[in-house]
Parts: structure tokens; sequence; C-alpha cells
């Protein structure tokens, strides 16, 4: 390879061999890439665990295939004892056995009764404003009739909390009065959302 006026001039046979190191690289990044890509589906796959489990039987497996000769040659008795290798290391050998007790997960019942025990560490309200209570039927004001509360797990990093979310219904008393039942409520938690109107 030689350099002449700001041109790199090279043999035929240096350009293919840059060619042939290029192609080999560029399989080298594409295998790198898959193998990036199995480890991360392997970590964080759908069955991880299921997934850690097959994969270490398969290995073992594997493993065994290539140490025939080692399994075959334990296998053979010694001219000394008459017994195999496998037989005098397993006489050798103490087994311990382990147990241990945990406990069993909560049942959904106790997880909600733990989550409408006590005060909420956190209280949402939802409240119409002063000119969002009027009736849409009759333009009358609207008073608080009752209250909804939902309770939701709001879990933050290193912290748990009990949130209370508490809507407020209202009813208009003129439309009571005549027997025809208005409730207004949030539909949602947003608080740009008009209130629901329930006619019955």
């Amino acid at each position: 390879m030689t350099y002449e006026n700001g041109t790199i001039l090279m043999t035929e046979q240096e350009y293919e061999a840059l060619q042939r190191e290029k192609e080999q690289l560029r399989q080298q990044v594409v295998y790198l890439e898959e193998q990036i890509h199995l480890l991360r589906h392997r970590l964080f796959g759908a069955s991880s665990e299921k997934r850690r489990k097959t994969q270490a039987e398969s290995d073992s497996v594997q493993f065994s295939l290539f140490n025939e000769a080692e399994v075959e040659a334990d296998a053979q008795p010694s001219e000394e004892t008459g017994e195999t290798d496998a037989e005098a290391t397993s006489e050798g050998v103490e087994t311990e056995t382990i147990t241990y007790e945990r406990r069993k997960p909560r049942a959904a019942r106790e997880r909600d009764a733990w989550l409408y025990q006590g005060e909420a560490d956190e209280v949402v309200e939802y409240r119409l404003s002063d000119d969002e209570r009027v009736c849409p039927k009759c333009a009358g004001e609207l008073h608080e009739m009752s209250r909804e509360i939902t309770r939701r797990v709001k879990i933050i990093p290193a912290q748990m909390k009990k949130v209370e979310y508490v809507r407020y219904v209202y009813a208009c008393r003129h439309c009571e009065a005549q027997d025809v039942v208005v409730l207004s409520q949030y539909s949602g938690h947003s608080r740009t959302e008009k209130f629901q109107v329930l006619i019955s």
C-alpha cells in the first residue's frame, strides 16, 4: 500500500484482503448482536425462571456427552477392590437433607382487608366547582349527596402508600321534589373532565 498525492494506492491482493476482513468483521457484529438479543431474552423473557432451569438441565446433559470416557472409566471395577469408582466415592460422601418453612402468600381477601384498614396515607378528592354544580336539566343548584371511596395501592420505588380517592356525588333538590332523580359525578380522575349525568 502506498500513499501518493492524497490517494492511497494498493494492489488487488491487498484490496481483496481488506474486503475479506471487512466481511469477517460484519459477520462478527451480526453474531454478537444475536448473542445480545438471546441473552436479553433469557434475562427478561416471559418465563425467565423456567428457562434458566431448563437451560441448566440442558447444559448438564451437554457436558455429560463430553465426559463419556470418564463415565465409562468410573463404571469399570478397579483391580484391587473390585468396586467401581462411583461406588467408592458414594460410600465416603455424607448426604444432608435440608428442610425449611416458608410463608404462603396472602389470599386476595386478606390483601383487600389490609387496604381498607386504618387511615389512607394520601387522600385525593374530586369535587365539582361552584360553576359546575348546576343541574343540566333544570339549571338548579346541585348539592352533595354522598361520597364514593375507592382505595388503591400506589407503589413508588422504595415507598408504598394507601391512597384514598373520594368522588362526591351530587343531586338536584329541585328535580328531587318532582320525583326526577338526576345524579352527577366525575366520570374519571381528571379534574378537567365534566361531570356525568345519570338520569333514571
